[in-house]
């Protein structure tokens, strides 16, 4: 009878002894993929960051630049430099429209050819002057989700890393315990912690 314990328990030590081996290399393996995770999140909100503050500087050079053409063009409407049918130095209206933006110029022309009431609401001049500050802004907002996304599936590693260290200690103390049945029901619970863990990975995005 003394044997047929010995045997059990040699077996239980033998799966045990599997089930930790199994367990920890997965175990070591999902914190490689939680630190790539976080490496990638870290990487995505610094980026976003930066595109953020050119999205700032772009925008602020637009609106600038928006601000001084208005100037120019009220200095045009007051001064009647580039007025039609009147007496007007020529120089001095190119002068004036060479010191404008190559989109506010337009504007301008779009204004004297009665295509818009107001040069600087055109959506051209007004779209252009903003295209590179608002592609920044979107790419910010992107990165920013992925940073967001890679901080879940971190997460979620993490999550799957503790689980597989609850399986590592049910298995180890399986391996020691001197009651077979015991030893069995913790290798068990052990087992069944470990396949729902493995599952539950495999349905986690990898990275490299």
């Amino acid at each position: 009878m003394a044997n047929t314990d010995d045997s059990g328990l040699d077996l239980v030590e033998f799966v045990a002894a599997f089930l930790l081996g199994l367990a920890a290399i997965a175990n070591a393996w999902v914190t490689l993929q939680s630190d790539l995770w976080g490496g990638q999140q870290d990487e995505a909100y610094t980026d976003s960051v930066r595109q953020t503050n050119l999205a700032v500087g772009l925008l602020r050079a637009g609106d600038t630049t928006r601000a001084l053409d208005q100037i120019l063009f009220a200095e045009i409407l007051t001064s009647g430099v580039c007025n039609q049918g009147e007496r007007n130095d020529e120089t001095a209206c190119e002068q004036v429209l060479a010191n404008m933006s190559d989109e506010g110029a337009a504007a301008v022309d779009e204004w004297a050819n009665g295509n818009v009431s107001n040069p600087f609401e055109s959506p051209n001049y007004v779209d252009t002057l903003s295209a590179q500050g608002e592609e920044a802004r979107l790419t910010s907002q992107q990165l920013f989700a992925e940073a967001g996304e890679a901080n879940e599936n971190g997460d979620d590693f993490e999550l799957a890393s503790t689980v597989l260290a609850v399986v590592l200690f049910f298995g180890g103390i399986s391996a020691v315990m001197g009651d077979k049945r015991v030893a069995w029901a913790l290798l068990t619970l052990a087992a069944l912690l470990f396949i729902g863990t493995t599952v539950y990975i495999a349905n986690l995005p990898i990275t490299s």
